[in-house]
Order: structure tokens, then sequence, then C-alpha cells
């Protein structure tokens, strides 16, 4: 049941640590990101996670722990093995997008915007384009797309308006 598995995701994840997001991967493997508020070196600050259960939440691993400040905030799989997250680089709000190519099991650092875009959302339109949504330093909206599951993203619109969120 869901309850014995949240049991067990509380057992695994450290109290430091802030869940931000779920997506189901594939049959029985699920992801959950956030970010916790020490790095694995012990330092205090925000660091990216990701854990991973491959039992329908029976048993949870963390696959990934950042070493640099960052908080992942909104995950979604893009086809059966491709998983995208994206989120902030808390000091300077730069948007982050990671991404991993094994069901949720490794994860790369992909982009690092060069100006601020507060990444909050992110939405697999098909199995290749998906498309990231935050905030500039203004607060105007920024979308950032791919057309190839991830491999290379692009700044599509500054949008004059305020977008944090993408319906799912």
């Amino acid at each position: 049941s869901w309850s014995l598995a949240f049991g067990n995701l509380l057992a695994a994840v450290s109290n430091t640590v802030n869940l931000q997001a779920v997506s189901l991967i594939a049959t029985n493997t699920v992801a959950l990101i956030g970010h916790s508020t020490t790095s694995p070196m012990g330092v205090a600050g925000d660091y990216g996670v990701a854990y991973r259960s491959i039992n329908n939440g029976a048993n949870w691993s963390e696959v990934f722990a950042s070493l640099s400040p960052s908080r992942m905030v909104s995950i979604v799989n893009v086809s059966a093995t491709i998983t995208v997250a994206v989120g902030i680089q808390p000091t300077t709000n730069y948007g982050l997008i990671y991404r991993s190519t094994d069901a949720g099991a490794t994860w790369s650092l992909i982009l690092t915007t060069s100006v601020v875009a507060n990444l909050q959302s992110v939405i697999a339109l098909s199995s290749t384009i998906a498309l990231a949504v935050g905030y500039d330093a203004n607060n105007y909206g920024v979308i950032y797309k791919t057309v190839d599951a991830g491999v290379t993203w692009s700044l599509i619109a500054a949008t004059g308006s305020a977008v944090a969120h993408l319906p799912s």
C-alpha cells in the first residue's frame, strides 16, 4: 500500500530533505526530487537530491546528491527511460535542468541558464518535446524548450508577464 511505501520513504530520507515532486517513471519505478539543507560534504545550504524506488515505493535509494547549491522543484517523465527535472541555483536564481537517461537511476546537469530563470515547472508534450517555465529577475515568465528529449534546451520566450506553472 502507499501508506507503507510512504513510511519506507520517510525511513530512507534524512530529516534535512525537503521533497518537492514525484514522477511515475515506469511500471513499479518512481522518482522523487527535492533539496537537502546539507550537502553530501556536510555544508549548510540547499543541495538537489533525487530518490528512486523500483518496487512501487517498498524501498527507496538516494540516487543523486548535488555537490553544488541547487533546488530541484519539478519532474516529468519524457519517455520510458528519459526523465527531466528543473530547479534553480539558489544564490543566483539561474535555472537548472537535469536529465536522466536510465529511468532515474543516474542524473546529469544539462543546463545552467546564463541569466535569472527561476524554473518552477516542466511538462512533456511528446517523447521528444518538453517545456520548462519559470520567471526572470523582473518576475516575467521565461519558457525553455527541448525538441530532442532534453539533450539541448533553448529559450523560446520571455513573456512579459509571470508564468510559474504549466498544467499537468
